[in-house]
């Protein structure tokens, strides 16, 4: 599946799962690229990718998105 493991974009859905808490907000995500704006592009597709597999629940948070762990949400 192209979420877990995109290799044009070397962002990997164990990227951002490997972070400690059951929530963070998108921008404290660590940049995984030199490229700002293809990172947060990348992050940001991964993470649709992970929302639809249940993985994550995505929600606006001012101007930022709180990610949090699927389990955790329910």
């Amino acid at each position: 599946e192209i979420y877990q493991c995109d290799w044009s974009s070397d962002v990997c859905s164990s990227d951002l799962l490997g972070l400690d808490s059951d929530e963070f907000l998108f921008n404290s995500i660590t940049p995984l690229s030199n490229d700002s704006r293809k990172d947060r592009t990348w992050k940001f597709i991964t993470l649709i990718f992970m929302e639809h597999e249940r993985e994550v629940w995505l929600t606006q948070y001012g101007n930022d998105i709180l990610v949090e762990r699927y389990e955790a949400h329910c």
